[in-house]
């Protein structure tokens, strides 16, 4: 399951194509991370689509006789968090209730983080790599114990050369945490709020549900979540470096 209904504000264009169109060495981040699922041996596809939405199904048309691609319309997308983008996959698992790896559509990152997800031994994973800032930044982070299970997920500001745990945006549900899951959402998102990103709600549930998610912790990797035009900067500059060694 790919997130990829969001706008993507931050880019600061109004022409812009959705963020997961942008393109690093000549291929566009959605259509990257797909071909690695697909040497995983994924074939079904479960793609969240709202803003541009024909524009990603006609880049992703080529892959129609190679797997399967359900694209489930978020009408609302510019009023509505990830967690509900999230949660609207609920018709499409139940027809199945398979295991899923769940993604976001704009990462630019080493194939590694997902094989380390994918192939992890535990069932239910919040994928993440460790890093040691440079400078004060925000983030998604989480507090692990010795068992690499997370206490806690925190966005907050990083302090100086320290190591930290940012989440990926890579993860693994099993099908009977995402049955666990969708119930729970199901109350949240129509008595509390439709807003709110799916890290918020995973750590509710972690904090007061007591469901047990662990971590991969990947490292000496690299990683980029395209927000913002100085992270596409970034993460391009970095690619032109690792094709210049």
């Amino acid at each position: 399951m790919i997130l990829s209904a969001g706008i993507g504000s931050r880019l600061k264009s109004k022409s812009q194509k959705p963020k997961s169109l942008i393109k690093i060495s000549n291929i566009t981040l959605i259509e990257r991370l797909i071909n690695k699922l697909i040497n995983l041996g994924i074939r079904n596809f479960y793609i969240t689509v709202g803003y541009k939405r024909k524009l990603i199904i006609k880049q992703l048309k080529k892959y129609e006789k190679k797997i399967n691609i359900k694209y489930i319309h978020i009408k609302n997308y510019r009023n509505v968090g990830s967690s509900y983008s999230f949660f609207k996959y609920k018709n499409y698992w139940e027809k199945n209730k398979n295991d899923t790896l769940f993604l976001h559509s704009d990462l630019f990152c080493h194939e590694g983080l997902i094989d380390d997800v994918f192939n992890s031994k535990y069932k239910n994973i919040i994928g993440s790599f460790r890093k040691k800032t440079k400078s004060l930044k925000k983030g998604w982070l989480i507090d692990l114990n010795s068992n690499n299970k997370i206490k806690d997920i925190q966005k907050t500001l990083y302090k100086k050369n320290r190591y930290f745990y940012e989440i990926s945006c890579i993860n693994k549900f099993s099908s009977s945490y995402m049955e666990k899951l969708f119930k729970l959402m199901d109350d949240y998102i129509k008595n509390v709020s439709d807003k709110d990103t799916w890290e918020i709600l995973i750590n509710k549930f972690i904090k007061v549900n007591k469901m047990s998610f662990y971590s991969n912790i990947s490292k000496d990797t690299f990683w980029f979540n395209i927000n913002t035009l100085a992270d596409l900067r970034e993460a391009q500059n970095y690619d032109n470096k690792m094709k210049a060694k």
